[in-house]
């Protein structure tokens, strides 16, 4: 399994980098038009707010990755 540095950097507890890189993931996305990864970064954001104490942003990413789950 490949392993990428937002995945990594959220193991270690470096969330706020990690959300930098879970946010290019969603950048790229959505500039080429391919999804296939978004519905995990949206999750994975969520996930480094969450951990990071700023509910209100979690809270923002975790309904953008549940209406992504809805539809998938």
């Amino acid at each position: 399994m490949l392993d990428f540095p937002g995945a990594s950097l959220q193991r270690q507890g470096k969330y706020r980098e990690a959300i930098k890189y879970h946010s290019l993931v969603l950048e790229l996305s959505a500039r080429h038009g391919e999804d296939s990864g978004s519905t995990e970064a949206y999750g994975a954001i969520a996930d480094c707010y969450t951990e990071l104490g700023d509910l209100e942003q979690a809270a923002k990413y975790y309904d953008q990755y549940i209406a992504r789950l809805e539809t998938d």
